[in-house]
């Protein structure tokens, strides 16, 4: 029996299924059987032709799915961005603030990165003063402040 013989086949057994439970079913539900009766029919005529034209819906779910997972990607990758953003915004107007409270003028640039834990954490620190240049003991400060309050340890420090 040839692939048109078993597919005439199984159209010959869903349309017996269908009418076995067709007339097995109580009155009220027989519109109900008979519509998933002839889903039946249509699917088992159909689906032989499915790879007639190449179709793969497993191909297809295969390829959503890793425009999806592109997308989350991208989506978290801007998220982290943006975090990043905003943690060296927050710690580069606290550095300031607090150097403004001693007096002091100067800019700064802080990078933040995620660390061991998966945490964003302030990662270094590029310090500029203007004049009046500040004394050792306010630098040692400001250093102290850095390394122990937004812990960015010296070595990840520079002061200009």
């Amino acid at each position: 029996m040839g692939q048109i013989g078993s597919w005439l086949l199984s159209l010959c057994a869903a349309g017996l299924l269908t009418g076995i439970c067709t007339a097995m079913a109580p009155d009220e539900s027989k519109k109900t059987v008979k519509m998933a009766g002839g889903l039946l029919l249509l699917l088992a005529a159909v689906l032989p032709f499915r790879g007639l034209s190449g179709y793969s819906p497993l191909a297809e779910l295969e390829q959503i799915g890793a425009r999806l997972q592109n997308a989350i990607a991208g989506q978290e990758n801007q998220s982290l961005e943006q975090m990043r953003a905003m943690v060296e915004e927050q710690c580069e107007a606290y550095f300031l603030a607090r150097a403004a409270e001693m007096g002091l003028s100067c800019t700064v640039s802080i990078a933040a990165r995620m660390d061991d834990s998966g945490v964003l954490r302030a990662y270094s620190a590029m310090v500029s003063y203007r004049p009046p240049i500040p004394t050792a003991d306010q630098v040692e400060e400001l250093k102290t402040l850095l390394e122990y309050e937004l812990g960015i340890p010296l070595g990840r420090q520079q002061h200009r």
